[in-house]
């Protein structure tokens, strides 16, 4: 059976929306103008954004920002391999106690 876009995402495609799912929103090179970008997001019908966290700050920042919209805002959190020598029992627990 052929598909359309007709049969498969119904009649309305007016509006599109995209999902962002890898944005590091909270870097400090975002700090000055972010409500710029979460505007021009929201032009662009950005509807839902995975926002990325590689330390314990940004990931304190990102979880604190994502409750303003927990549909539209979702936080992943990670340590790059290269970083795990410097992660204590300490530093750990706090990351894993940020989500």
């Amino acid at each position: 059976m052929k598909s359309s876009p007709v049969s498969v995402w119904g009649s309305n495609m007016e509006k599109m929306y995209f999902v962002d799912s890898h944005a590091h929103i909270m870097d400090k090179d975002f700090a000055q103008d972010l409500d710029e970008v979460i505007k021009r997001t929201e032009e662009k019908h950005v509807d839902r954004i995975m926002i990325i966290a590689l330390s314990i700050e940004t990931a304190e920042k990102a979880v604190a920002f994502a409750v303003q919209d927990r549909n539209k805002y979702k936080v992943a959190a990670g340590i790059f391999p290269e970083d795990v020598k410097e992660v204590t029992e300490a530093s750990w627990n706090a990351f894993v106690k940020t989500g």
